[in-house]
């Protein structure tokens, strides 16, 4: 039993880092230079409807599930509303702040979920990032000229 619980929290504190870095982006981190609205963080309540079908949770689970991501919905929307994307050094302690709740929140769910609910949270995480990395970057088209041609 112990030998999975490290490897899911190896595999925790990794989906940690990539999700503090695709919620800096939600977080406007390039709004400087992109135009496009910053994305909100999905509420409690949507969160937990995500995780009650993906990892099929008790009613029992769900109760302890709900303060959980509720917490950490008020501290993320708190960050949310001090962070300044043009001070580099600010973004770097927001992102660290970010990653110190996203592994406090997993933690948090590892106490409550199976290590197989675990796991499928897991993969949940990293789809979501995916998700968030792709809607963050800005749209590339063919460029000035259309597509390029035969090379003459």
């Amino acid at each position: 039993m112990k030998p999975v619980r490290l490897i899911l929290t190896f595999t925790g504190m990794a989906f940690v880092a990539m999700l503090a870095l695709s919620t800096l982006a939600m977080l406007g981190g390039c709004a400087s230079h992109d135009q496009r609205p910053a994305m909100e963080l999905p509420s409690p309540q949507k969160r937990l409807f995500t995780l009650k079908h993906n990892l099929h949770l008790t009613n029992e689970q769900m109760e302890a599930v709900k303060p959980i991501l509720e917490q950490d919905y008020a501290q993320k929307t708190a960050l949310m509303k001090e962070f300044d994307p043009s001070d580099r050094d600010e973004m770097r302690a927001h992102r660290n702040k970010i990653e110190d709740l996203e592994w406090e929140t997993y933690k948090k769910l590892s106490a409550v979920l199976t290590p197989e609910q675990m796991e499928l949270y897991s993969k949940l995480l990293e789809k979501e990032e995916q998700a968030m990395m792709a809607q963050s970057r800005p749209q590339k088209g063919p460029g000035r000229g259309g597509p390029r041609g035969g090379g003459f």
